[in-house]
Protein backbone atom coordinates (compact mmCIF):
# COMPACT_ATOMS: atom_id res chain seq x y z
CA UNK A 1 0.00 0.00 0.00
CA UNK A 2 1.67 3.56 -1.13
CA UNK A 3 1.22 6.24 1.59
CA UNK A 4 -0.38 9.19 0.32
CA UNK A 5 -0.21 12.76 1.76
CA UNK A 6 -3.70 12.43 3.64
CA UNK A 7 -2.80 9.76 5.78
CA UNK A 8 0.11 11.74 7.22
CA UNK A 9 -0.30 13.76 10.34
CA UNK A 10 2.12 16.67 11.16
CA UNK A 11 2.47 17.96 14.73
CA UNK A 12 4.68 20.35 16.64
CA UNK A 13 5.47 20.13 20.56
CA UNK A 14 5.17 23.47 21.04
CA UNK A 15 3.65 25.55 18.16
CA UNK A 16 4.81 28.83 19.99
CA UNK A 17 8.80 28.27 19.14
CA UNK A 18 7.67 26.27 15.95
CA UNK A 19 4.60 25.91 13.96
CA UNK A 20 4.23 22.86 11.65
CA UNK A 21 1.65 22.61 8.52
CA UNK A 22 -0.19 19.99 7.06
CA UNK A 23 2.40 19.26 4.40
CA UNK A 24 5.08 19.36 7.22
CA UNK A 25 6.72 22.86 6.56
CA UNK A 26 8.23 23.96 9.53
CA UNK A 27 8.37 27.66 10.70
CA UNK A 28 10.04 29.01 13.26
CA UNK A 29 8.03 31.75 15.82
CA UNK A 30 10.36 31.82 18.42
CA UNK A 31 14.03 30.89 20.56
CA UNK A 32 13.28 27.59 21.82
CA UNK A 33 13.04 23.99 20.84
CA UNK A 34 10.22 21.28 19.62
CA UNK A 35 9.78 17.89 18.50
CA UNK A 36 7.95 17.78 15.21
CA UNK A 37 6.58 14.16 15.18
CA UNK A 38 5.09 12.55 11.71
CA UNK A 39 2.28 9.96 12.33
CA UNK A 40 1.07 7.80 9.78
CA UNK A 41 -2.46 6.75 9.19
CA UNK A 42 -1.69 3.41 11.63
CA UNK A 43 -0.23 5.27 14.44
CA UNK A 44 4.03 4.68 13.29
CA UNK A 45 5.69 7.34 14.53
CA UNK A 46 8.94 9.75 13.13
CA UNK A 47 10.15 12.51 15.87
CA UNK A 48 12.61 15.14 15.22
CA UNK A 49 13.37 17.69 17.72
CA UNK A 50 14.39 20.97 16.26
CA UNK A 51 16.06 24.08 18.33
CA UNK A 52 15.02 27.60 16.82
CA UNK A 53 17.98 30.26 17.76
CA UNK A 54 18.36 33.86 17.84
CA UNK A 55 21.43 33.41 15.71
CA UNK A 56 19.80 32.23 12.81
CA UNK A 57 17.40 34.96 12.29
CA UNK A 58 14.34 34.86 14.60
CA UNK A 59 13.70 38.23 16.30
CA UNK A 60 15.83 40.02 13.90
CA UNK A 61 16.53 39.29 10.15
CA UNK A 62 20.17 38.54 10.44
CA UNK A 63 22.65 38.21 14.00
CA UNK A 64 24.50 41.36 14.06
CA UNK A 65 22.49 44.37 13.05
CA UNK A 66 25.91 46.61 12.50
CA UNK A 67 27.66 44.26 10.10
CA UNK A 68 27.35 45.15 6.76
CA UNK A 69 25.16 42.38 4.87
CA UNK A 70 24.68 41.25 0.60
CA UNK A 71 21.23 40.12 0.03
CA UNK A 72 20.15 37.74 -3.00
CA UNK A 73 16.97 36.19 -4.09
CA UNK A 74 16.87 32.67 -4.77
CA UNK A 75 17.68 33.12 -9.01
CA UNK A 76 21.11 35.01 -7.03
CA UNK A 77 20.75 37.92 -7.91
CA UNK A 78 22.15 40.63 -5.60
CA UNK A 79 19.62 43.38 -4.61
CA UNK A 80 21.61 44.92 -1.53
CA UNK A 81 25.34 45.09 -1.72
CA UNK A 82 27.27 45.91 1.73
CA UNK A 83 23.94 46.93 3.32
CA UNK A 84 22.60 47.18 6.87
CA UNK A 85 19.53 45.17 8.34
CA UNK A 86 17.71 48.22 8.11
CA UNK A 87 18.12 47.99 4.34
CA UNK A 88 15.34 44.58 4.34
CA UNK A 89 12.88 47.01 5.47
CA UNK A 90 13.19 47.95 2.11
CA UNK A 91 12.82 45.07 0.07
CA UNK A 92 9.05 43.81 -1.42
CA UNK A 93 7.82 40.71 0.47
CA UNK A 94 9.19 36.98 -0.24
CA UNK A 95 12.29 34.86 -0.01
CA UNK A 96 15.97 36.26 0.21
CA UNK A 97 19.52 34.57 1.00
CA UNK A 98 21.48 37.17 3.58
CA UNK A 99 25.19 36.50 3.64
CA UNK A 100 26.49 38.47 6.31
CA UNK A 101 30.63 37.88 6.94
CA UNK A 102 30.66 33.86 6.81
CA UNK A 103 27.19 33.44 8.06
CA UNK A 104 23.97 32.79 5.44
CA UNK A 105 20.62 33.33 5.96
CA UNK A 106 17.69 32.33 4.14
CA UNK A 107 14.72 34.95 5.22
CA UNK A 108 11.30 35.48 4.50
CA UNK A 109 9.58 38.98 4.49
Amino acid sequence: MMIEPHMLTWTSSDPEVLDVDEDGVATAKSVGSATVTLATYNNRKATCTVSVDQRLGVGSAVADTDAPIDVFTPAGVKVVTAGRADDLKTLAPGIYIVRQGEAVYKITL
